[in-house]
């Protein structure tokens, strides 16, 4: 990490992911836009949503299935759901478990290790 990270803003785009034609632009935006081109066709990259979203964005994809090249049947996207609160929940409960303030002492806590990795937020 001694170089500095180079940003490179997305934009926005004002689309309503709950209608599917919206969607539809959003998905093939982001194939046009954003799916790396190498010479054994496109790389896949990963589309994240909760999961109304992913199920719409695979039946949008199953839709554009008999297009007539990669980019039209949306081939570089790969859709997963992002369960952000079910994981933020987890963090929470994993803090609240084993996060003591007196056990910087003891071997192999939470805090020691962090203690260890010089980790304080």
């Amino acid at each position: 990490m001694s170089e500095p990270s180079t940003h490179h803003p997305l934009g926005l785009l004002f689309k309503d992911e709950n209608k599917s034609t919206e969607l539809a632009d959003v998905l093939q935006h982001l194939q046009n836009e954003y799916v790396p081109k190498g010479p054994d066709g496109p790389q896949s990259i990963l589309v994240g949503g909760d999961r109304l979203t992913e199920g719409n964005s695979r039946g949008i994809q199953l839709a554009f299935a008999e297009g007539e090249n990669v980019d039209d049947r949306l081939e570089g996207l790969v859709f997963k759901f992002e369960d952000w609160h079910a994981i933020r929940n987890l963090f929470e409960i994993y803090h609240r478990v084993f996060y003591k303030e007196g056990s910087a002492r003891d071997h192999g806590t939470l805090l020691a290790n962090m203690n260890k990795l010089r980790f304080f937020p």
